[in-house]
């Protein structure tokens, strides 16, 4: 069987500049447009026959597409010229993994040099072996898109049951008029600081970084949690772990933290706009940027949750 070789991209492919073509210009077709960050619109011609493989030079600077058909790459583009009998399914996984979206120049408007990219080492493979690589990496990327196609779905399908379950309920019973619209004609309005409260821990994050783990029989894990937190993975919906966590006697933790469940959330700066709640899983402390809220008795702390998930921060 015939070795891998060491090769350079120079020595396997040819980057060539795309050709301009402005939305008015386009007329109604089926052929692809591919601009730097991808597909962009039709034409009824192609610039080139398919299959083929566009590379951002302007603005996403490095970033694959690939066209099986007939294609128009515009001028803020390059498309790949095989040197060699490549396939063009391997090539394109190829070009998406050896890093050319960190090439950017450092003049004033970035841009992909292609001598940068000519640079690049690269080890290639037989031709049959090229095939199977393509063939796993595609199975690969296809169910990457179903899987995401079917959580958006999801996404969708829990957008639109949480908004029919908090404003029409579960029993479809007759509904009335109130000041947020119609509603069942059971339920009851009421302003959020009736039946919710704003709080704040009493143990201040510092005091709990600072603080000695307790080896008393009672003790329970408190998390210190900053916006940072919400981030990690595991903590998309409740907070299971932090970058603190220092096991507090539980007395202290009744009377200083916040109890499991409470819905947290950033309260300063930039963090607000990217409208991240959270449950509490155990016992918490906040830091200044970060405030809770517990519901009071007659509401359900889950419920207002979910009544919280489509509350808009920004």
């Amino acid at each position: 069987m015939t070795a891998w070789r060491e090769s350079m991209l120079a020595d396997e492919i040819e980057l060539e500049y795309g050709k301009g073509l402005p939305a008015h210009s386009r007329h109604p077709g089926t052929v692809g447009v591919y601009g730097s960050n991808g597909l962009v619109g039709f034409h009824d011609e192609g610039l080139l026959g398919g299959p083929g493989i566009v590379v951002g030079r302007k603005g996403t600077v490095g970033a694959v597409a690939y066209s099986a058909d007939a294609f128009w790459p515009i001028d803020t583009t390059y498309y790949v010229v095989k040197k060699g009998d490549l396939n063009w399914r391997y090539l394109f996984h190829l070009l998406s993994s050896v890093g050319m979206t960190g090439l950017n120049s450092h003049s004033a408007v970035p841009g992909l040099n292609r001598e940068d990219v000519y640079s690049i080492a690269v080890r290639i493979p037989p031709r049959r072996v090229q095939d199977q690589i393509a063939s796993v990496l595609d199975f690969v990327s296809s169910a990457i898109e179903l899987e995401g196609a079917a959580l958006g779905t999801a996404e969708e399908l829990l957008r639109a049951t949480t908004a029919e379950l908090l404003y029409r309920g579960l029993r479809s019973e007759p509904d009335k008029d109130t000041e947020i619209g119609r509603l069942p004609e059971s339920w009851a309005v009421s302003r959020l600081d009736e039946c919710a409260e704003v709080i704040s821990t009493r143990m201040a994050y510092s005091q709990l970084e600072g603080r000695a783990p307790s080896a008393e029989p009672d003790a329970v894990k408190v998390l210190g949690i900053k916006v940072s937190d919400m981030n990690r993975p595991g903590n998309e919906v409740e907070l299971m772990d932090a970058a603190l966590e220092v096991d507090v006697d539980l007395e202290v933790a009744k009377r200083q933290c916040a109890a499991p469940g409470t819905i947290v959330f950033p309260k300063r700066g930039a963090a607000i706009a990217t409208n991240k709640k959270r449950l509490t899983s155990t016992w918490t402390v906040f830091d200044p940027n970060v405030i809770g809220v517990r519901s009071r008795p007659g509401l359900d702390q889950r419920f207002l949750f979910h009544w919280f998930k489509r509350f808009d921060l920004r």
